[in-house]
């Protein structure tokens, strides 16, 4: 018996997702606007006020980084003498 025969055999199912589709397109959405957010923690307090889920750091981390190919942006500290 092969692994694949034997795996669908152990009537097993794919783990759940913690973050739906509707989710992701919102986040997606979120992330490309101009104000966008400024760290991680932020999309995670988003997910929280907004959609009510607790998700952990390294999986917004995951999610945002590789799924969705995004980076946040935020500029650097420039010193005030700078704009002088």
């Amino acid at each position: 018996m092969g692994c694949l025969a034997y795996w669908k055999s152990t009537k097993r199912s794919c783990a759940k997702r913690k973050i739906n589709d509707d989710v992701i397109a919102a986040l997606n959405i979120e992330l490309k606007t101009g104000k966008g957010f400024s760290s991680y923690g932020a999309i995670v307090e988003w997910l929280k006020k907004e959609h009510g889920l607790d998700i952990e750091y390294g999986t917004v981390y995951a999610l945002v980084r590789y799924q969705l190919g995004a980076k946040l942006k935020v500029p650097r500290p420039q010193s005030y003498k700078h704009w002088r």
